[in-house]
């Protein structure tokens, strides 16, 4: 910079002297409130620099090392339109002398540009510098005149401070919750133009009402009571919270302590009962394993006595068929006698001795052509028990028992009586006997098994077919039919050829039950009492006339068939 331009510097500096004390002063309260500094932005900040900037910083400085500055700090309550007008006087003189300065400077830039080319380009070259002057001059006067516009604009705007404790910044100046931007506290300052009640600053619109032109130093010392209060309040809450929770943590450490205590109790108690537990189901399974045992001994003795009785019933069953075998035996023996002593044929002659005796085809079980009568004279070969006889032209043959070898009387028997005699079958003499004195039955298999019921317990006699003094196997069924009018053999072989044969699973009472004890033919007969298998016979001499069951034991085994009269 050139003496000239330091001149001109010096004169603007000179012209402002008188309001640098005020503004001074101003600066420095600025500086030193604490509420101010809050509103100052980003955008305070951020502003291109000039050398507008550049000197009116210089001169703020310069003023501020001034003894007029320092002498004026302390008068803080300088009105703002007078700051505002110290602002106007030094911002205007300082944009003055920049504008001069740099005009000045382009010039002689120009003047002292080296002469390399000819006039002609000289005079090119020189008149653009004419013409750039021209064009910074009107450039400043523009400058000027924008400047002055917002120096008429900052002597428009005031300065307040919110006189409330938060004071909401609109976009607009409507009331309306959703254009709210911002938000300011008791004390802050604000600067801005008044419009409408709305103080339209930088940062928005701020309602007028809640605003004042003084720092509100009873409200920002009350409102930092209360703060210092809710502080107090909130230390307090916070601390009381500590205690509390350390109060809880701890009740939630003794609760847990207490839970782990119980915990462990109940896993011992819970052991203890496992124990005791595992100690009652041993008891039980040793229990257990000793009824076992008792139940397998008992079970082996019940075995053992099964088998002792079956050793025994089997050692009974081998001495009865062996008694049996015996009397089998015995009875075959006497019976080859008896046939053998019949055996010898020889000429006889008798009477018949009994109301009427049947007339057959052949001896023993032929059928019957017809008959003779009490006191007829007979003659013949005699064989074997039976007499052949003539009758009507034709071989007959006669029991020999119902003869007799004296003389017999002739009885008058009526006709009916004769007629009905023709249809009964021959009888031995004491079936015949008894037949006279035994009472009436009806004729069927039920009558037949009633009674044979009646004379169980009778005792076994061989070849007895007499009730008072007892019965063989085929003496008893032969006795009871008789009682039906039926005539039977007493012979169980041969009684296995009268009547029908009929299944073992449809027995009724009545029918004739045979078995065979491994000798191949008929051994034995009885009667049955009942559906179920149920018959009654004549068993052995030890036993007499019983019950037995076709379906047990020994008589299933021997069972060969059924036959029913009726």
């Amino acid at each position: 910079m050139n003496k000239k331009n330091i001149g001109a510097m010096l004169s603007v500096i000179a012209a402002v002297t008188a309001g640098a004390s005020a503004y001074a002063t101003t600066i420095d309260n600025l500086d030193q409130d604490q509420h101010t500094n809050s509103l100052i932005t980003e955008a305070n900040y951020t502003e291109s620099y000039s050398d507008y900037d550049l000197v009116k910083s210089e001169y703020t400085e310069d003023v501020k090392n001034t003894k007029i500055a320092k002498e004026a700090k302390p008068v803080k309550e300088e009105k703002i339109d007078e700051k505002s007008n110290l602002d106007k006087l030094v911002e205007n003189a300082a944009r003055d002398a920049v504008v001069e300065i740099t005009a000045t400077k382009e010039v002689e830039a120009s003047e002292e540009a080296p002469a390399e080319k000819d006039t002609e380009d000289k005079k090119e070259k020189a008149e653009p510098k004419e013409e750039s002057k021209e064009e910074l001059k009107e450039e400043a006067s523009e400058e000027k005149t924008e400047e002055a516009d917002k120096e008429e604009e900052k002597d428009l705007a005031v300065v307040k401070y919110v006189n409330t404790e938060i004071l909401n910044v609109r976009s607009t100046k409507d009331m309306d919750e959703n254009n709210i931007v911002s938000s300011l506290k008791a004390g802050d300052e604000v600067k801005g133009i008044l419009e409408d009640g709305f103080l339209n600053t930088e940062i928005g619109y701020i309602n007028e009402d809640f605003l004042s032109d003084v720092y509100p130093v009873d409200l920002v010392n009350e409102l930092n009571k209360k703060e210092e209060a809710k502080k107090a309040e909130e230390a307090k809450q916070a601390e009381e919270a500590r205690k509390a929770e350390e109060a809880k943590q701890a009740e939630e450490a003794k609760k847990a302590e207490e839970a782990k205590q119980a915990e462990e109790a109940k896993k011992a108690e819970e052991a203890k009962q496992a124990e005791e537990a595992k100690k009652a189901d041993e008891a039980k399974q040793a229990e257990e394993a000793k009824k076992a045992d008792e139940a397998r001994q008992a079970e082996e003795a019940k075995k053992a006595e099964e088998a002792r009785q079956a050793e025994e019933a089997r050692k009974a069953e081998e001495a009865r068929k062996a008694e049996e075998a015996r009397k089998a035996e015995e009875a075959r023996k006497a019976e080859e006698e008896r046939q053998a002593q019949e055996a010898k044929s020889y000429y006889y002659t008798g009477w018949v001795n009994t109301s009427v005796l049947n007339v057959r085809s052949s001896a023993g079980d032929g059928s019957i052509i017809g008959s003779v009568r009490k006191g007829d004279w007979l003659e013949g070969e005699a064989s074997n028990g039976w007499l052949e006889i003539d009758y009507n032209g034709q071989k007959g043959y006669v029991s020999a028992d119902f003869l007799s070898d004296t003389e017999v009387a002739k009885e008058e028997v009526k006709e009916e009586v004769a007629e009905a005699n023709e249809q009964v079958q021959e009888v031995e003499e004491v079936q015949e006997v008894e037949q006279a004195s035994a009472p009436a039955y009806s004729g069927s298999g039920l009558s037949a098994a009633d009674l044979a019921t009646q004379f169980v317990g009778s005792p076994y006699v061989w070849g007895s077919a007499n009730p008072g003094v007892g019965f063989d196997c085929s003496g008893l069924t032969s006795y009871v039919y008789s009682q039906m009018g039926i005539s039977i053999p007493h012979q169980s072989a041969a009684q296995y050829s009268s009547g029908y044969a009929v299944d073992s699973s449809n027995l009724q009472a009545g029918d004739l039950v045979f078995f065979s004890y491994g000798g191949g033919g008929i051994d034995h007969v009885g009667i049955v009492v009942n559906s179920d298998g149920t018959f009654v016979h004549a068993s052995t001499p030890a036993t007499g006339v019983r019950y037995d069951n076709v379906y047990n034991g020994s008589f299933q085994n021997a069972f060969v068939g059924a036959r029913r009269i009726y």
